[in-house]
């Protein structure tokens, strides 16, 4: 069941983009490149997900209290299906406009934002399910965590504001209003509801007491991946 749940949950991505460009799509540049890039950080979720169950965890914990209620399951079913439908919103309606636009600099720095954060969040997964198999009681803070607490959802945040900015030149004005709710939403969600809070929540109860702990909180930035010096001087300057 966790398998199915959390493959479905990542390809969703992937199907709303194919059936969008194969069902509406004029086939044109930008329409092709938003197309492929969801379709390719959909697979890279579901790959790593898979891995994590498979190999790793055996199972999905946020799934521990759904699994004896049906109706609990299938809510999160629903959950899950309607936020991947908002956060696919600038691939599918670009895909369904007709009105065709020539690519230009905004949808290269859309791609260019797309790929660092791609990068960034692929790395950081990496790097944590690399550390955390080698030292399972301790914290993260190697590779690109030691610059950010959280350098994945930076990764995923720059993922989805890459998309909208790629998306932008082919949706018309309104459509560009109702397009804007994918990255807000997973703004929204990530820093203040279900990403870093509840993260950062887990990590004070088994660290907080560590001296070790407290001082890398202080000179690590929450998100935005930056010098441990910087964060340190910023502290300082706020008398923090």
């Amino acid at each position: 069941m966790d398998k199915l749940t959390d493959f479905a949950g990542a390809s969703n991505f992937a199907v709303l983009a194919l059936w969008s460009y194969m069902g509406y799509s004029s086939f044109s540049t930008r329409q092709k490149w938003i197309t492929s890039l969801l379709v390719l950080w959909s697979a890279r979720l579901a790959l790593y997900l898979g891995y994590r169950i498979w190999f790793v965890f055996g199972e999905d914990r946020r799934l521990d209290s759904f699994r004896d209620n049906i109706f609990k399951l299938m809510g999160f079913w629903t959950l899950q299906g309607l936020w991947a439908f908002v956060v696919s919103l600038p691939a599918v309606l670009c895909n369904m406009n007709s009105q065709i636009r020539p690519v230009g600099r905004l949808d290269y720095c859309g791609y260019t934002i797309f790929a660092i954060g791609f990068l960034c969040e692929t790395i950081a997964d990496f790097q944590k399910q690399y550390f955390k198999q080698r030292n399972p009681e301790r914290w993260c803070d190697w590779g690109l965590w030691r610059y950010s607490r959280h350098p994945n959802y930076f990764g995923e945040l720059l993922v989805w504001y890459g998309i909208y900015s790629l998306a932008w030149n082919g949706l018309t004005t309104f459509h560009r209003f109702i397009a804007l709710s994918s990255p807000l939403l997973i703004t929204w969600l990530l820093i203040t509801v279900s990403g870093i809070p509840l993260l950062e929540k887990s990590a004070d109860s088994k660290y907080g007491s560590l001296l070790e702990y407290q001082l890398y909180k202080k000179r690590t930035s929450i998100l935005i991946p930056l010098p441990p010096q910087i964060v340190e001087r910023w502290n300082r300057w706020i008398g923090n």
